[in-house]
């Protein structure tokens, strides 16, 4: 109610929601680039896996007629619901985050975010935009157990890109290093530098984003105290993700 959507743009936010990560290949942006791989080439080196996750979905939805829910839709419908949609899924792309969160502070330090009729239109889609964003790099705004699970399985994902660019004589990517890296330290890092000051700006918006903004702080405080303890057992190679009850 509060960015008053309409069906279209509602529609739009859950199907990019579906299709953000279509096809991931289980590697990064960076990766892929400094590999040569044919997404990169394809796509000019920018928002590699984000333009691929769009482009692919929708050739998957036109492939098939009697599955493709835009054959009856009037042309301005599905441009309108297009345009959002790549707009959403391209802001799921990691480096875009400052210039992204920079945009909001800068609206809602104005007394007229989401009521001036002349950048009303340019609101919505910063807010559409970033509300996906922000479901994306979620986990830590989840319960404990929860974030643990994902949180376990994400990092599994870097450390088997990490090996890769090892075994391909490349630079092994930040975080990505099994031996190197303090789990606890750099998820303190990706709470405080970027999951926490988005939520919080959200939340001046959207009221209900105290709870996540909850679950960030208590899970924030959940590694600090244990960055010590970690990095003596990373040093010894005997890290491993802490245990926290069943995910629910």
């Amino acid at each position: 109610e509060i960015v008053d959507v309409d069906d279209h743009q509602l529609f739009a936010v859950l199907m990019a929601a579906a299709i953000h990560d279509y096809e991931h290949p289980g590697v990064n942006n960076g990766f892929c680039v400094k590999t040569r791989h044919p997404l990169a080439v394809k796509y000019n080196d920018s928002s590699v896996l984000e333009m691929h996750h769009v482009a692919a979905s929708y050739a998957l939805i036109c492939a098939y007629d009697k599955s493709n829910f835009f054959s009856s839709a009037a042309e301005s419908t599905y441009f309108s619901v297009r345009e959002h949609v790549i707009g959403m899924v391209l802001s799921t792309d990691i480096s875009r985050h400052f210039e992204e969160l920079n945009k909001l502070k800068g609206r809602v330090a104005t007394d007229h975010f989401l009521q001036d009729p002349d950048s009303l239109k340019q609101d919505k889609t910063l807010m559409l935009k970033l509300l996906v964003h922000s479901c994306d790099i979620a986990n830590p705004a989840k319960t404990t157990a929860l974030y643990l699970y994902w949180t376990d399985r994400v990092l599994q994902e870097y450390f088997v890109q990490g090996a890769r660019e090892a075994e391909q004589g490349l630079p092994i990517s930040m975080l990505m290093d099994r031996k190197t890296t303090n789990i606890a330290k750099c998820q303190v890092g990706f709470i405080d530098v970027l999951v926490l000051p988005l939520f919080d700006e959200l939340r001046k918006v959207l009221p209900e984003c105290r709870i996540p903004c909850q679950h960030l702080t208590r899970n924030q405080k959940f590694w600090s105290d244990r960055v010590e303890v970690m990095e003596q057992e990373m040093l010894g190679g005997t890290q491993r993700m802490p245990r926290f009850g069943k995910p629910k």
